[in-house]
């Protein structure tokens, strides 16, 4: 019996992306350092969303949908693997794919659960940009641009794309991926009044964090803490304490986690709701570093400046925060 290579579309695909999403993450585990990580992500993830898109065709009408086109020369083709009871793409001379831009449309226009929206089909025509430029020559852009701006805002979409259209992805990526849903509920323990969080959520690179609404709410979250409401009351009442937990603790997120793009912190506090939205390319144009930079040099870039001094973290949380009244709301 011959011993043959063979495997599925759906299996190639599947493969190729989560290896991308295995190549990505060892990129951020390295803490940036092998940029042939982030040219293996880009290929692989490049390369196994081509395939599921195309699966995704198949699966919503037929694998015409993935011809080039319907010529006579393909219809001869089609006709002739059907009389030798073979695939058209075995053929010797097979039938030729629609190229990658050709397929993302024709999700959007053939697919119509799940839908694949505009925003997420300009994020896979830009990976297809940056593929091309690695594939036919080399490539030069800023690693935040491909990393932070495109691939991370792209994995949580496209994979919730495939998971709508029933493509199941390996375990082991969403296992690491899950893991850094971990890693942030740890972090997030560890922001000043860390005890009194009850939401700590990470979807799409964007970070949700909310304090408990009164002492009622932090007594159902901690219920054997010995704390007391005037003890509480007392801590958010002093030295500004508020500005320096919403200003410390959104910055300190990204830095410690790679795929955090924005970060939105709620601290309610008596009539009171504090709040705030950072994102990383706003954060990185105010503070004039990028978030690396940060990383290393947190005291006297950062903390010093905008959580320490009383005037820096007001001018901080005067440029990224807001204060409203909680009846208004």
């Amino acid at each position: 019996m011959t011993d043959k290579l063979k495997i599925s579309l759906l299996d190639n695909g599947i493969h190729s992306f989560n290896r991308g999403l295995d190549k990505l993450l060892q990129y951020r585990d390295e803490n940036k350092k092998d940029d042939f990580k982030l040219k293996e992500a880009i290929m692989f993830l490049h390369h196994g969303i081509e395939l599921l898109l195309k699966e995704v065709l198949l699966r919503n009408g037929g694998e015409y949908l993935i011809f080039e086109d319907i010529k006579p020369e393909t219809v001869k083709k089609i006709l002739k693997a059907k009389k030798a009871g073979i695939s058209v793409f075995n053929l010797d001379k097979p039938v030729h794919t629609a190229t990658y831009p050709d397929i993302v449309q024709r999700v959007r226009a053939f697919v119509d659960i799940p839908q694949l929206d505009e925003s997420l089909e300009t994020r896979l025509i830009e990976l297809n940009k940056q593929r091309n430029s690695i594939e036919h020559y080399g490539i030069d852009i800023e690693k935040t641009k491909v990393f932070d701006n495109l691939l991370l805002k792209l994995h949580g979409p496209i994979s919730q794309f495939f998971r709508k259209a029933g493509i199941k992805l390996a375990i082991e990526s969403q296992e690491k991926w899950n893991k850094i849903e971990s890693q942030l509920l740890i972090e997030a323990s560890r922001l000043r009044g860390g005890g009194s969080i009850k939401k700590a959520e990470l979807k799409n690179g964007v970070v949700s964090i909310e304090y408990v609404e009164s002492f009622d709410d932090y007594k159902k979250l901690q219920p054997q803490s010995s704390v007391t409401k005037e003890q509480i009351e007392a801590y958010w009442d002093s030295g500004d304490a508020i500005l320096k937990a919403i200003n410390d603790g959104g910055v300190r997120l990204m830095i410690k986690i790679n795929e955090i793009n924005e970060v939105y912190i709620r601290i309610p506090f008596k009539d009171k709701v504090y709040s705030i939205i950072i994102k990383k390319q706003d954060l990185e144009s105010f503070l004039g570093y990028k978030i690396d930079e940060i990383r290393d040099n947190w005291d006297k870039i950062f903390s010093d400046q905008y959580v320490y001094s009383k005037k820096g973290r007001r001018v901080f949380f005067e440029r990224f925060g807001k204060v409203e009244e909680k009846n208004a709301l």
